[in-house]
């Protein structure tokens, strides 16, 4: 494949990748509800972006370059809307969900 295949390549998949989170940002914006979203995969994947973004700039790659720093954007309003959240009490740090015999009482 040539440079300029290659570059569109990257520029194809970094559009895919980043707009995949779209949907989770616009309604995590709208609904400010975050009680579905794990924080730790959220940061997780935040600094996988990050690594990404490291490793894009060391090989002079502007696809990854920006793609994975279009992600970071994208996965720091989610986790900032989550950590407000957690902060207001709204939601717990780590849900915990009970075990199906704790939930029932003893009769």
């Amino acid at each position: 494949m040539s440079e300029t295949g290659l570059l569109i390549l990257g520029f194809v998949a970094t559009t895919l990748t980043a707009v995949a989170a779209v949907p989770q940002v616009i309604k995590t914006i709208n609904t400010k509800d975050t009680s579905s979203v794990s924080l730790l995969m959220f940061l997780a994947l935040t600094i996988g972006y990050a690594c990404w973004l490291v490793y894009g700039i060391f090989i002079d790659s502007l696809p990854m370059v920006i793609g994975n720093a279009v992600g970071i954007s994208f996965q720091t309003v989610v986790i900032v809307y989550k950590c407000i959240n957690i902060a207001k009490g709204k939601e717990p740090f780590m849900n915990r969900k009970k075990k199906a015999a704790e939930e029932q009482p003893i009769e």
